[in-house]
């Protein structure tokens, strides 16, 4: 992306000193590229692997993620938040911090592998973790060159770099699971793609990091991260409860076919959620830097993502069913009313993390562990019950639920700092439930006619679209103004 030289466009305020339009079309061009990707290679290896090897791997995935999150300190958050995070010895000091954690969690994971696989009967765990636990080892050794980069706002070359790295990963996975059709393949994919990112990083202009331990940045690191280690372990708890207790209460077929449905539903809040990380949180942190007031440009470059994440959400609940029947065979037909139902909490999950966001870069990293525990308090509520009701369908549903409690939490938070945002949301979110109603009953009518699935999908979610155009069409127009002022701004810098 487009940025002014520092020694011509160091007095320009945070907001004018980057071209905040081109960083989000390549945040959102990449990792939407990047995920448009995985979400290939998926509908490939559900035609050449068992279903039981999606639920095996998700079931690794949460082991590694539990000691991950367990120990996250916000290394990187505090190297992007933190004014003096460009001085060496901080960088170096983060950088062996890293190294430091990333040992310790690799013998972590290969602790916890042995009560885990026992207590699912899944022998398979036991190998797999120590593999997939190397993953940790590569990626703490990459150099804080690439976090920089995220503070700088530099999306283009971290876009590109993610993407070549997803493409490195499905070069080797596609044909290793044509011929072995083993889990171990996708093992090995993430091995490749993490090597990748790790070398790039050394390659890349900037100077590499070497070992360092200066007491000064570590006091600022931990005052800056303790409050992000009590939220990183409580969003592990978010991340992976729905996986830990669906893995004892149904089958590991099911909880593959869950997999599947639960990452076509969280598309689009992986791409809000780099948005907001890669582009929002460093330009709030620097125009908090200037002012210590967000309010305003805080409000004004979040209602396109607000737009863009009511669109995705409505098509998913109103046409999710025909999309995952048209993409994969009957038997995993179940994920269709599966994305619908996450579809709904979806919608909150992308306004809250826009506000978790909003708080970072105010320094507040206390209100993530409030987000995440208020989750926690409603999946605590709303699974038994639902399991209860409904059985499976009904522990799906109460994920959706759960958000809500965190939605409004955020809303407390952000209101603290005189961020108000809810009427906007009340807005959009009856906007939400109105077209995703309307894409439902068309979807239903259209399937009892015996409609094919992918035309069913492209008519109703063409439908959605057209409601939500006169809030899509400003927002682009107003997106690509911006864009030009930016780029005249940078070149006259």
């Amino acid at each position: 992306m487009t940025e002014a030289d520092p020694s011509k466009g160091k007095n320009l305020p945070a907001m004018k000193r980057y071209d905040i339009a081109s960083g989000a079309l390549w945040n959102m061009g990449g990792f939407g590229a990047g995920q448009l990707l995985r979400l290939a290679s998926n509908v490939v290896l559900t035609r050449l692997l068992l279903q039981e090897a999606f639920g095996i791997m998700a079931l690794t995935m949460v082991v590694i993620s539990s000691v991950a999150t367990l120990s996250d300190f916000g290394i990187r958050a505090s190297v992007v938040q933190n004014p003096d995070a460009e001085d060496r010895k901080f960088l170096d000091t983060a950088w062996t911090l890293n190294i430091i954690r990333g040992v310790a969690l690799f013998f972590g994971v290969c602790l916890v592998a042995i009560p885990f696989s026992r207590f699912y009967e899944t022998p398979e765990i036991l190998y797999l973790v120590p593999m997939v636990g190397v993953r940790i080892l590569i990626d703490s050794a990459t150099t804080t060159k690439l976090i920089v980069y995220r503070r700088q706002v530099k999306i283009k070359q971290l876009a590109m770099i993610e993407l070549i790295g997803q493409v490195a990963g499905l070069i080797v996975m596609i044909p290793l699971a044509w011929h072995f059709q083993s889990v171990w393949t996708l093992v090995i994919a993430g091995l490749v793609q993490s090597s990748f990112r790790t070398i790039v990083s050394y390659v890349v202009p900037g100077k590499n990091n070497r070992l360092c331990w200066d007491k000064a940045s570590v006091r600022k690191i931990y005052h800056f991260g303790r409050w992000i280690l009590l939220s990183t372990a409580l969003s592990f708890a978010d991340a992976s409860v729905d996986k830990l207790v669906f893995g004892k209460l149904v089958t590991l077929a099911m909880l593959g076919v869950y997999n599947i449905g639960a990452m076509m539903a969280g598309l689009a809040g992986r791409i809000v959620g780099r948005l907001t990380t890669a582009l929002f949180f460093p330009v709030l942190s620097r125009v908090n830097e200037e002012n210590g007031q967000i309010a305003p440009e805080y409000n004004r470059i979040r209602i396109p993502v607000v737009i863009i994440s009511g669109w995705t959400s409505a098509i998913l609940i109103g046409s999710g069913q025909s999309l995952m029947h048209s993409l994969y065979d009957e038997s995993y037909a179940a994920s269709g009313w599966i994305v619908q139902l996450l579809a709904a909490g979806l919608w909150f999950r992308c306004l809250t993390q826009m506000n978790h966001v909003a708080l970072l870069a105010m320094g507040d990293s206390r209100w993530g562990a409030v987000l995440n525990a208020a989750k926690m308090v409603g999946l605590a509520i709303f699974i038994p019950i639902g399991w209860f009701l409904w059985e499976f369908p009904g522990a799906v549903a109460a994920i959706s639920c759960a958000e809500t409690f965190r939605y409004a939490s955020s809303i407390v938070g952000i209101r603290r700092h005189n961020v108000r945002v809810f009427r906007t949301d009340l807005r959009f979110s009856a906007q939400v439930t109105g077209t995703a109603a309307l894409g439902l009953f068309l979807s239903g009518w259209l399937q009892s006619q015996a409609w094919p699935n992918p035309i069913v999908f492209i008519v109703t979610s063409g439908v959605v679209t057209l409601t939500w155009l006169p809030q899509l069409i400003p927002a682009g127009l107003q997106f690509y103004r911006r864009h030009q002022s930016e780029r005249g701004v940078s070149d006259s810098a």
